[in-house]
């Protein structure tokens, strides 16, 4: 197998779409290089007054930077694939290599070797653009004292995850067009769960815990307004209008506090848990160790609902507790944790990523050993 390993190398340096191949980590090196000097740029203002953020703004630039391949990288590299084995499949050059005497085992591992090293060899290709782009420019790399490579294997394994994936089943399908529709639409499918499941990237428990203090907290505010009807209606005839539209105001503000509804919040939390569509997602929150995006949400509405209330009902009712009742509320909610730690997170990705690594190159070769491709 070494010899046929040897040989599909020459065949892929030797092709024009090699060279392709390479030019765009070059390119997208320099667009997420460029993408983290402006970040560091536009943010350092932000942090002057906070050192320790402003050492995780460089970290965070890094991780960008080296990880932001895992968006674009898995839909170039389904074309690439489909396109490279599909095409001997086609054109009936993997028979040849059957009639030549090799075994079924010795092409199907040597197409999966050979498409993973070319894969690692983009990564590694763009990971040094982008890291060189930071330096020229003058801002800060952190690779938190060597931490950030082993961290950065993960999203590197998960990709080769899906080269074994689109490998497989280009082997296993006997029609050419269905592989690569099939690839660019997962690579596609990846990339959007991990950019749209903003609200599905938070356990369970800690999605209850939102819900249950913004519950409470509704409940109260509704009971404090009812105890405290306002003095005097804004318009004299128009009381049961008024309260229709106190009703209003409460309902927009909890609307906002209580998103994602829950069956769109257990669906893409189940892609997000059984994929590895969260890897940038979970690690950017992780290395900036903040309250996640959805907290502050709910947070800033809860602060929202109550400037609101007391600048509509300052004329009319006592709202001098309000503030304090919303304030605990918010505690509650600041409080609750949503980051996890890095070991947990490569635990965790690593198994998912082996798995699927698994399930991809073991059902790939039992279709492929039984196929008949003469």
């Amino acid at each position: 197998m070494f010899d046929l390993i040897k040989f599909e190398l020459k065949r892929i340096k030797s092709s024009p779409l090699f060279y392709v191949v390479l030019g765009l980590p070059v390119l997208f090196g320099v667009i997420s290089g460029t993408i983290g000097v402006f970040y560091q740029s536009s943010m350092m203002e932000y942090f002057i007054v906070d050192p320790i953020a402003k050492d995780k703004l460089a970290l965070m630039s890094t991780w960008s930077a080296l990880s932001g391949f895992y968006t674009i990288f898995p839909i170039m590299g389904a074309l690439y694939v489909t396109l490279f084995v599909g095409n001997d499949m086609s054109s009936g050059f993997l028979r040849n290599k059957l009639i030549a005497g090799h075994k079924r085992s010795e092409i199907y591992f040597s197409y999966l070797i050979t498409q993973t090293l070319m894969a690692l060899l983009e990564v590694l290709v763009y990971a040094l653009v982008a890291i060189l782009v930071l330096v020229i420019c003058g801002k800060s790399v952190d690779f938190d004292g060597g931490r950030m490579f082993i961290r950065y294997l993960v999203p590197v394994f998960a990709y080769v995850s899906m080269i074994f994936l689109f490998t497989a089943f280009t082997l296993a399908v006997r029609k050419r067009a269905l592989p690569i529709v099939f690839s660019a639409i997962f690579a596609f499918s990846i990339s959007s769960i991990g950019l749209f499941a903003t609200f599905g990237n938070y356990p369970v428990s800690q999605y209850n815990k939102f819900l249950s203090v913004s519950e409470r907290a509704k409940a109260d505010i509704n009971l404090y307004l009812e105890d405290n009807p306002p003095s005097q209606p804004v318009y004299a005839d128009e009381d049961e209008y008024m309260e229709d539209e106190y009703e209003e105001d409460v309902d927009f503000y909890f609307e906002q506090l209580l998103t994602p509804n829950k069956p769109f919040y257990y669906v893409t939390r189940t892609l997000y848990t059984v994929t590895d569509a969260g890897i940038l997602m979970d690690y950017g929150m992780s290395i900036l160790d903040t309250a996640s995006t959805y907290n502050e949400e709910m947070t800033t509405s809860l602060r929202n609902y109550v400037e609101m209330e007391e600048s509509y009902l300052m004329a009319y009712s006592d709202v001098s507790g309000l503030s304090s009742k919303i304030n605990g509320y918010i505690d509650e909610l600041e409080k609750i944790e949503t980051t996890v730690p890095f070991k947990t997170l490569d635990a965790i990705y690593l198994v998912k990523t082996f798995i699927w690594s698994c399930i991809w190159i073991g059902g790939g070769f039992l279709i492929f050993r039984k196929k008949n491709i003469f």
